[in-house]
């Protein structure tokens, strides 16, 4: 068995942890809808727990540690037990031989000596105003005889309310001097600094504390030793409990404690006599209030055992709601547990669709969504909103991304994130970088005011009348005369406007606009029957004013000793209105007109070769440590494929164009202008500086926003730009793949040659291009291009014969050797190989290419790399982890350290999840469940499950549409290969009886009831054809 397995629940267990490689993961940060997250770090060393806090960094209650400190710390400053029995002093755990066993929304580790098993269960505070980590440490005697002991179990190191992570690293000595810790008597200890810290004229009071409570079987609050020095003495690393050694717990607990001016500590002490076989249980919670008062209340409320174990019920339960729309059965029961555990990080980077009350058509609220800032991810700031129905800030490409699959979970979630991404593009082709949680503006408060009782209607109004967090009204509302706080937030949300919040922050990535498509896919899989309307509908979609702009060609270059460099990409702004504007007021398009400025602009960032985009923005695309290659005149042909898939998409659905497409009059020009440019007899490098310059005029047309003015193209005319457009840059994608020896390439850099003064800068007379190695980027996104099937059969062998297959553990590399490569190219070529972004398995981008081997039918090659190389198929021995949750990155073979083959690193919250969970809905239920013939609306389920999954009496179940269970009935089948097998019938439960379909397609009737959720169950027969 090993260090690692997973017990009949499919929990992970590591015994021996302590011993073990090191790995660092996090509690989920979820308090249900209206609860209040804890962040919670921690790793396989000490007592598991590292760092926790609410909202963010600086509001810790155990500092937040990277994670190379945090090994090292995690057994000195978090838990600690020490158990003295005949004056010997044993800490638990200390020894590295507990075993720590991982659940989705809980963690447990426990230890035994020949006296005591000990086992610490840890989880966030659900479903309450109140946020915090509670802990249930449970001492059985598990000798023969009577044990009597003396116990001290807490924190070492507990940090006071008001000192921001800054201080607490930078400023650590100075910080004491605000420390202190009060109402140690009614044994609540409230740590808090006494006033602001920071070094300015304005000084405030301090009111919030972290606090502590602490109690047995009795229910009474226990004592807390807060003063270090009454526990270690003089041993100041705190390796060994010195004082504790030479006095009695009686004496410790006498002893008048110090309250400031240090480091507070939070241990509680108990001493007495266990009986054989009996248990102790200690019940800990660290939380932090707003107020010395809220805490009084909460622990008044809180301080029995039954409270807080039904929190551990909720807690799990959360967990099991949250996962409930991907719950499903195949032939592996860790698969299956892989597949929740995938969707709840998830939804912890792209956030839960929620609906309040029973109207589920109003929009969603999202939940739970932050940015991945964790131990292994320390350069990030994250944020858990500190109230109901939280999230927190996320960056665009990562929220977008991890809601693609959306609709396929939660059918009317699909609209709401079209439109909060399509309505953040900007004129200029860029996004903000940093999203923000959405606020609301009711349209009409009065009506909504008059539900609320009289002496809060005031307050009410204050609120309504602007833009206002639903989150923070839902806790206002709870002091509200109201006759339902369910149905008044629900009928908030349906008479309000959703606002999208944003920030710029810094420069403009290359490949965000390239899963705007992903969202319109998503959707018209499930609603192809609102296609023209989606597309040519009334337009409705407003554009980001951007705070920063692109400069001119000439402008971004300047001369280094190493010769033209990019380095002067982007300026910002003056702040003004929020959306563009045209004479007439805000500007607004359609779907159809936004995809088309994206070919515009995009088109017309193209680099030399006609066949990659430029990053002009300063930014990469997809490949973040690629840092260094827009200083290059770097260009991205995966970015290429990506812009002739939207060509390539709106060319098929030119049969329901409308007569006239109308568009902004700017946006027109530049299209025309294009399509002349490309028809022209040119060189390379004139039509390259003449696209920059078509480029330059029509951003500067568009700087202060649309003229208004619009241009009715027709749609034939239409059709033929595109095409034009679509037929060079396809050729110039074949041209340089052949070039490359098959095989897409997708980074290139130009060295610049004749270089000259122009009036605003300076301009390359010529450029010469040099191709970067091979990433597995290029051929992922060159597969989801049209291409035929040979064509894409042809370019998988090839990826699988060259340098990027790691055959020593049988999984896809990111890139191949870059040791030739100049270290400007960005911090990939720092990072050693098989570390990081350089040559490692990079779980991300592994799962986008087998998505994309599903997506063009090579089931072949699908199935072979995907029972080899998902997670959950791997030997956690191996992994190093449970192999239920992903890593960023797995260390590839070409890394030095061989014992370190094959290991994850950096958890869990990555694009990963959001390729796995497309992955598995394309599996269960084909690529596209819905679709249309002459009849209309049809269901018609594909699903492609290798034999490893298909469970020996051929039932297999998943949840349709996160709702509806799917069980399919192939027992003459070993596996499910689309081309291989026929579906011959539906049987339909809809609560009021059983309808029976045969062949392979559901019609229009039971097909509309299918997808709105009306249906309980749907089983599926399959034979052999």
């Amino acid at each position: 068995m090993g260090n690692c397995y997973y017990d009949a629940n499919v929990r992970f267990v590591q015994t021996e942890y302590g011993r073990q490689p090191t790995f660092s993961s996090f509690l989920p940060g979820i308090a249900g809808p209206r609860g209040i997250p804890t962040w919670c770090n921690y790793n396989n060393r000490g007592q598991a727990v590292c760092s926790f806090g609410i909202q963010d960094k600086d509001h810790a209650i155990l500092e937040f540690t990277a994670a190379a400190a945090a090994y090292q710390r995690t057994p000195l400053t978090g838990f600690r037990t020490f158990l003295k029995e005949n004056g010997k002093v044993t800490e638990a755990f200390a020894d590295g031989l507990g075993t720590m066993t991982v659940e989705p929304n809980a963690l447990a580790i426990s230890w035994r000596d020949s006296l005591f098993a000990i086992e610490v269960t840890y989880f966030s505070l659900p479903n309450e105003r109140m946020a915090g980590l509670c802990r249930r440490v449970r001492l059985k005697n598990i000798s023969p005889k009577a044990v009597e002991t003396e116990l001290l179990d807490g924190l070492a190191a507990m940090v006071p309310y008001g000192i921001s992570d800054e201080k607490l690293k930078q400023e650590p000595q100075l910080s004491t001097a605000w420390m202190q810790v009060e109402d140690l008597e009614e044994n609540l200890p409230y740590y808090r600094v006494r006033a602001s810290m920071e070094d300015t004229a304005k000084v405030t009071a301090v009111r919030g504390g972290n606090f502590k409570l602490a109690f047995a079987e009795g229910g009474r609050p226990l004592k807390t030793i807060v003063q270090p020095s009454l526990i270690f003495g003089w041993d100041t690393s705190m390796v060994k409990p010195v004082n504790f050694e030479e006095h009695a717990l009686s004496e410790i607990t006498s002893t008048r404690q110090l309250t400031e001016n240090f480091l507070p500590c939070a241990f509680t002490p108990w001493a007495g006599t266990v009986q054989p076989g009996e248990a102790l249980t200690l019940w800990e919670f660290y939380g932090q209030a707003e107020e010395i008062d809220q805490m009084r209340s909460f622990c008044q409320k809180a301080g029995t055992a039954a409270y807080f174990e039904e929190k551990l019920k909720q807690a799990r339960m959360l967990a099991e709601e949250i996962t409930a729309p991907v719950r499903c059965r195949t032939a592996d029961s860790v698969f299956d547990g892989y597949v929740a555990q995938n969707f709840l990080d998830n939804v912890m980077r792209g956030g839960l669709p929620y609906h309040i009350g029973d109207c589920k058509r109003t929009p969603p609220v999202y939940l739970y969504s932050r940015k991945h800032g964790d131990p292994e991810r320390e350069y990030n700031y994250f944020s858990l909103g500190r109230e109901y129905f939280s999230q927190g800030n996320a960056n665009f490409r990562d929220i977008c991304q991890n809601r693609r699959s959306d609709v396929l979970i939660d059918p009317d979630a699909g609209m709401f994130n079209i439109r909060l991404f399509f309505e953040l593009l900007q004129p200029d082709g860029y996004n903000p970088l940093v999203l923000m949680p959405v606020s609301y503006q009711v349209r009409d408060p009065e009506k909504l005011i008059k539900k609320v009782g009289t002496a809060d209607q005031d307050r009410a109004r204050e609120i309504l009348s602007g833009p206002f967090s639903i989150g923070r009204l839902a806790m206002e509302a709870e002091n509200w005369k109201l006759d339902d706080i369910g149905d008044f937030l629900a009928a908030v949300v349906a008479a309000s406007e959703v606002e999208p919040n944003a920030v710029y922050q810094e420069g403009y990535w290359c490949d965000h606009w390239t899963y705007l498509l992903d969202l319109i896919e998503s959707q018209l899989s499930v609603f192809p029957d609102q296609e023209r309307a989606l597309l040519f509908g009334v337009p409705q979609y407003r554009w980001y004013a951007g705070q920063a702009s692109v400069r001119p060609q000439p402008e971004r270059y300047c001369m280094t000793e190493n010769g033209l460099r990019q380095y002067h990409c982007v300026q910002t702004q003056t702040p003004g209105r929020k959306w563009t504007q045209t004479r007439d007021g805000t500007a607004v398009s359609n779907l159809a007109e936004k995809l088309i400025l994206l070919c515009a602009v995009k088109y017309a960032t193209l680099d030399l070769s006609g066949a990659a985009i430029e990053m002009e923005g300063g930014k990469p695309g997809w490949y973040d440590a690629m840092n260094g290659l827009p200083g290059l005149l770097g260009s991205s042909v995966a970015d290429g494929c990506e812009l002739l898939r939207i060509l390539d998409f709106l060319l098929e659905r030119k049969r329901i164009f409308p007569d006239q497409i109308e568009v902004y009059e700017e946006i027109a020009n530049l299209l025309k202008s294009l399509c002349s440019l490309e028809k022209a007899h040119k060189a390379a490098y004139e039509k390259w500086v003449e696209r920059n310059r078509l480029r330059d005029r029509y951003r500067a047309q568009v700087q202060n926003g649309f003229s208004g003015r619009r241009t009715a193209l027709r749609a034939e005319e239409t059709a033929d730009i595109l095409n034009c457009l679509a037929a060079s840059l396809r050729q110039s994608i074949a041209r340089e793949t052949e070039e490359n020896g098959g095989i897409c390439p997708t980074y290139f850099y130009y060295e610049a040659e004749d270089i000259r003064p122009v009036e605003s800068g300076i301009m390359p007379g010529k450029m010469r291009k040099a191709a970067l190695p091979l990433f597995l980027e290029g051929p992922t996104r060159w597969m989801r291009t049209r291409q035929t099937e040979t064509e894409k059969r042809s370019m998988s062998d090839k990826v699988r014969d060259s340098a990027l297959l790691d055959r020593s553990l049988n999984m896809y590399k990111l890139n191949e050797s870059l040791e030739n490569v100049s270290f400007e190219v960005g911090r990939t070529r720092a990072f050693p190989r098989g570390w990081l972004e350089n040559e490692s398995i990079w779980v991300h981008m592994e799962y986008k290419y087998l998505l994309a081997l599903l997506a063009c039918g090579n089931y072949d090659r699908f199935f072979t790399d995907f029972t080899a190389m998902v997670i959950p198929f791997l030997s956690p021995e191996t992994y190093g982890r449970s192999t239920l949750e992903n890593s960023s990155f797995l260390v590839s073979s070409i890394n030095s350290d061989s014992a370190s083959h094959g290991r994850g690193f950096v958890s869990r919250l990555s694009g990963s999840t959001a390729e796995f969970i497309s992955i598995w809905n394309w599996m269960l239920f084909g690529k596209a469940p819905f679709g249309l013939d002459d009849d209309g609306l049809y269901l018609s389920l594909c699903p492609a499950i290798p034999a490893r999954l298909l469970p020996e009496d051929g039932k297999l179940m998943g949840t349709f549409l996160g709702k509806v269970p799917v069980v399919y009935h192939a027992a003459n089948l070993e596996e499910l290969r689309p081309g291989a097998y026929r579906i011959t019938g539906y049987q339909i439960c809809d609560g009021t009886g059983t309808a029976f379909i045969a062949g392979s397609k559901v019609p229009a009737e039971w097909a509309k009831q299918i997808r709105n959720g009306g249906v309980l169950r749907l089983e599926v027969s399959v034979e052999p054809i």
